[in-house]
Order: C-alpha cells, then sequence, then structure tokens
C-alpha cells in the first residue's frame, strides 16, 4: 500500500474548492493526507476550512499570496516532512479527479509496468470532455513506447492531477516559487523527466474547470492581464537556458520577438503596452537566476 499526500492551492474559488476537496477524499484509493495552502483567500475560504472535521485535511495560509508557484513549493515541502508519504499528488483548486483518477495514477507503477518512474500525469478533460487545451502534457520523441498500455511517454505536464514519488522530489528538489504565476510545473516536471521517463495515463481522468478551454497569448488576452505576462517570458527564458542550453535560449530569444512582431500586427490595442512587458520579461530572464530548493529532513 502505498501512501498519497495530496497537495491543493487555492485563492478565491471557494466553490470549485469544495468540490475538489469532496472528488479527492472520496478516490477509490484513498489519500493519506490532503494539503490545502490558502494564498490569503478573501472570499470566505479560509472559514470554511476551519470547519473541516477530516483528519486527513491540513491547512497552510502564508502570510501573503505567494502565487501558485509559492504554493505548491510550500505545499509539496510540508508533504514532504511526513515519513509515512510515499507519494505526492499535486493540483489546483479548479481540478476534479474522477473517482478512480488516483487509482489508475498508481496502477502502472505498482504493476511493475514502469519502473523509475519520474512523474504520472492525468488525462485532462474540460467540462464538455474536450481535452483541456492549456493541459496537454508535452510528448517525447518516443511517446508512443508504451501506447497500447494507455501510457504516453512526456517531457513536461501542469499542476492539474501530477503524481511524483517523495523519492524523486528529494532527489531534483521542489518547484521554484519564484515563478510566482507562469511555468513552474514545466520547469519542475522538465526536471524530472530528464532522468526519469514519465507519463501520462490516459486512463486517468479528471476535469479541469476552467473558465473558457483556450490558450492565452499576450496578443489578444485582457488588459488587465497583460502584466502576467512578464512572469511568462522572464520564466521561459530561465527554462529554456537552463534545459536545453544554448539551443534552448536562442529559440526563446526568437519566441518572444516573434511575440512583438505579433503585437504589432495583430493587437487591436494597447500594443506599446504589451511589447513592454515582452522585454520587460525577456531582459528579466537574462539575469534570472533562482536556488532550487530541497525539501527539510523529515520530521
Amino acid at each position: 500500500m502505498k501512501n498519497v499526500c495530496a497537495v491543493l492551492v487555492t485563492y478565491n474559488r471557494l466553490e470549485l474548492l469544495k468540490e475538489s476537496i469532496s472528488a479527492i477524499l472520496n478516490q477509490s484509493y484513498k489519500v493519506h493526507q490532503l494539503i490545502i495552502v490558502d494564498n490569503q483567500s478573501t472570499d470566505g475560504t479560509s472559514d470554511y476550512l476551519k470547519q473541516t472535521d477530516d483528519a486527513r485535511i491540513k491547512v497552510y495560509t502564508p502570510s501573503k499570496n505567494l502565487g501558485g508557484a509559492g504554493g505548491f513549493q510550500i505545499g509539496i515541502n510540508q508533504a514532504m516532512q511526513d515519513v509515512e508519504n510515499d507519494f505526492v499528488w499535486i493540483m489546483d483548486d479548479d481540478t476534479i479527479p474522477q473517482k478512480d483518477c488516483l487509482d489508475q495514477l498508481l496502477k502502472p507503477i505498482v504493476s511493475g509496468l514502469v519502473e523509475s518512474t519520474g512523474f504520472m500525469c492525468s488525462n485532462v478533460r474540460w467540462t464538455d470532455d474536450s481535452a483541456a487545451v492549456m493541459n496537454i502534457p508535452y510528448t517525447t520523441s518516443y511517446w508512443n513506447e508504451l501506447a497500447q498500455q494507455g501510457l504516453i511517454q512526456v517531457r513536461a505536464a501542469s499542476f492539474v492531477s501530477l503524481l511524483v514519488s517523495t523519492k524523486i522530489i528529494r532527489e531534483v528538489g521542489l518547484p521554484i516559487k519564484e515563478f510566482f504565476v507562469w511555468g513552474d510545473d514545466y520547469e519542475f516536471t522538465w526536471r524530472i523527466s530528464k532522468k526519469y521517463k514519465s507519463y501520462c495515463v490516459s486512463s486517468s481522468l479528471v476535469t479541469h474547470k476552467m473558465g473558457a478551454n483556450h490558450g492565452v497569448d499576450i496578443v489578444t488576452d485582457t488588459i488587465g492581464r497583460i502584466p502576467r505576462y512578464f512572469y511568462s517570458f522572464r520564466n521561459s527564458l530561465y527554462t529554456e537556458r537552463h534545459h536545453d542550453g544554448v539551443k534552448g535560449f536562442t529559440i526563446q530569444i526568437l519566441r518572444e520577438f516573434y511575440s512583438v512582431h505579433k503585437v504589432l500586427h495583430h493587437s487591436k490595442d494597447h500594443k506599446w503596452l504589451r511589447i513592454r512587458y515582452i522585454f520587460k520579461g525577456m531582459f528579466a530572464g537574462l539575469a534570472f537566476n533562482p536556488q532550487i530548493q530541497f525539501p527539510k529532513e523529515r520530521l
């Protein structure tokens, strides 16, 4: 029997949080713990969590909103403190796993179908059961090696139902909290898959209840979201140069200049504001060098 600690980060989505908690605690394969990091929600989340009576739930509230990256680093680090936890199961507060989702993630490991696995991720669907566009994992060149067994080999995936062993986390470190809101999952999972084969499990299903099922782009996004793209361009440049060297760095620089081109030719408003954040993120990414932190010693 493998002990699994679910880690969930939440911010101002109380109704979805309730649904997610219920789905996690009622899995056919029972979770050992559920760690919830409340990123200073203001919608009554804190009061609701204080009323929970399931002994498996542990709540942590940082002194300020640390973004998804900081929240996941705290939650995963806390999960690592319990010597009984074998795996950490990571997700957002709008992730609703089907009842056998965790069981399906564990089956290839427990059965011995795969060995020395880096991470396992779920098949993420949107509310209409179409593929969730923002959660499609990046496949490897040999993606179909175990496709007949329902496993697709992947290089990187999102924090929407991701299973990682505590052993792997202790080896590769925690997500980088300085990423704040963008790309921490991509960098973390790529760090793992560089050492160990990792898979998307087609039979492990979750619903990601995003408001809309489409990607985001600085060219068309609303003005209020434009400053967030600073983190996208900065973090992507860090990730590519650290994991793919000169080649990755060069390709990412070209991508960012191409984004400037698209803004100039296709954005309908606030073109110079959009371009400003592209260059701001790009130049910050040249010097951005956060240190990977490792879990504290177990209690």
